[in-house]
């Protein structure tokens, strides 16, 4: 799965549900965010909508870019989402919560 397909694969599994996602961040420390998905409707985007994954954080209530190349683990009700890269491109694993 590419990065395309891995954005929308998580935006059709989370929809408007909040979520807990953990990712690298460019500094190469792991960051956990709690939040949802933006609304397409509004026009906050500003990077590349096949790269980066636009959630709007409640912690500290704005918005955040989350690079899809280093997201490692989300959770979204009852299921647990582990990403993997691999050579011909992302694996998720599925599991329950």
């Amino acid at each position: 799965m590419d990065t395309i397909a891995l954005a929308k694969f998580i935006k059709k599994n989370v929809e408007t549900k909040f979520f807990t996602i953990w990712f690298e961040k460019k500094d190469g420390t792991i960051r956990q965010l709690q939040g949802k998905i933006m609304n397409e409707n509004q026009k906050l985007r500003t990077t590349d909508d096949s790269k980066y994954l636009i959630v709007y954080d409640v912690g500290i209530q704005q918005y955040r870019n989350v690079n899809l190349n280093k997201i490692k683990t989300l959770h979204s009700g009852s299921l647990v989402y582990n990403f993997t890269y691999e050579k011909h491109g992302y694996k998720v694993e599925v599991l329950p919560r």
